[in-house]
């Protein structure tokens, strides 16, 4: 039996980030194949079910942080992100209600909406890693430079509840991926064995769930660009990057105050 200790010290939001996936899958296994699942949960008893699911859920978290998320996901989002401002036509956002972090729009029309969304070049981007080149991050370091300060800055800084909001949002942000890797797949099966009732029904979860997780991903990556900003113009964001041996280079632009 895990101690209660031990499940402070690795987190609940740790435990979800982990296990979400696998509860997902026994889930997804009851739907298709009833009595199988019954009998496979019967066989491992009620300590070993448990477990099996946090084993299948953290593969599948792996797969995804390291293999799909690394290769596609945060790629296409990123990539989405920062060049929403060449699709669309330039920087035609109105400053009076765009705030240092990305404050989103009142009583504005859609068109604003959507101009919130859109990335902005140099040091007006609302993308993290775009941001970070612009005062001075090498290229090819930006993805790293980011990862270091999400996961040590506040930390290091004695700001210990912000640390925590960082990794409970992005473990929410993990769980509508997961979510998608289940229901996409979950989906695909039912129309291949003609059960297009079911097939419709995931398949547009799955759609949902991803636009979802893309508009998250945005807002959060904005969030956090403020975060950037706002440790910068505190004059502390480059020392402690040069202390994690983040390299930079002269900034082309510099930000505003």
């Amino acid at each position: 039996m895990i101690e209660k200790a031990a499940i402070t010290e690795i987190g609940v939001v740790r435990l979800l980030r982990y296990g979400y996936g696998g509860i997902l899958f026994f889930l997804l296994v009851a739907l298709i194949d009833p009595p199988y699942a019954g009998k496979v949960i019967d066989a491992l008893g009620p300590v070993l079910s448990p477990l099996a699911a946090l084993a299948i859920g953290a593969a599948i978290y792996v797969f995804h942080r390291h293999v799909v998320g690394e290769l596609f996901v945060y790629r296409a989002v990123h990539y989405l992100h920062s060049n929403w401002w060449d699709w669309f036509g330039g920087h035609t956002v109105d400053p009076n209600w765009r705030e240092w972090f990305g404050g989103r729009p009142k009583k504005c029309k859609w068109r604003d909406w959507w101009h919130w969304l859109r990335a902005h070049v140099g040091v007006d981007s609302t993308h993290t890693v775009a941001y970070l080149h612009a005062i001075g991050v090498e290229r090819g370091q930006g993805r790293e430079a980011y990862n270091t300060f999400r996961r040590h800055y506040f930390s290091e800084h004695g700001e210990k509840k912000t640390a925590e909001g960082l990794d409970i949002a992005h473990t929410e942000l993990h769980m509508l991926w997961l979510t998608l890797y289940v229901t996409l797949p979950a989906g695909i099966y039912w129309g291949a064995t003609d059960r297009l009732e079911r097939a419709v029904v995931f398949l547009a979860v799955s759609a949902v769930v991803a636009c979802a997780a893309f508009y998250a991903e945005v807002v959060q990556m904005q969030l956090e660009t403020g975060m950037l900003k706002a440790a910068h113009r505190e004059g502390e964001l480059q020392p402690f990057l040069v202390e994690y041996d983040i390299q930079l280079e002269s900034a082309s632009e510099t930000p505003k105050p």
